[in-house]
């Protein structure tokens, strides 16, 4: 029993203190995803969130996120499933905000966007925008 309480204050984890908030990533917020259909090619767009449209971190690119499930026959209510569609980067500090795709028929596509730093911390992604083209008629959001 003594020997147990010896052991107590050795089996501590170390300093304490307040609990420390996550770090910034350090890349800005995406907003104002939106997509525009010409046919069957889809455009998606974005805006990097600044103050007085000055950045404080320029980012070294943008991932842009693709899930998609099949409308006659998949789980249109199930979590979409994303895989990395395409890396947009900046270069000379030109931000590019678009990304263009043709469209398969008979999907729904979600899509979102992150920004990363060269350093490869990936910020936040974009809030999901979606969009349905159907075997038999145009695309529609």
């Amino acid at each position: 029993m003594i020997f147990a309480a010896l052991l107590l204050p050795l089996s501590a984890c170390g300093k304490k203190g307040p609990p420390v908030p996550p770090s910034s990533s350090g890349t800005p917020e995406i907003v104002g995803t939106e997509i525009t259909l010409d046919e069957n090619l889809m455009t998606l767009t974005w805006r990097v969130a600044a103050h007085d449209d000055e950045l404080e971190t320029v980012p070294a690119g943008f991932y842009v996120y693709r899930a998609r499930i099949a409308l006659s026959g998949g789980c249109l209510d199930c979590p979409w499933q994303f895989e990395r569609a395409a890396d947009v980067p900046v270069e000379n500090a030109q931000i590019r905000t678009t990304y263009t795709e043709l469209l398969e028929k008979g999907f729904r596509y979600g899509y979102k966007v992150s920004s990363y730093t060269d350093g490869g911390n990936e910020g936040e992604a974009s809030v999901i925008v979606e969009v349905d083209f159907p075997e038999g008629g145009k695309p529609g959001q």
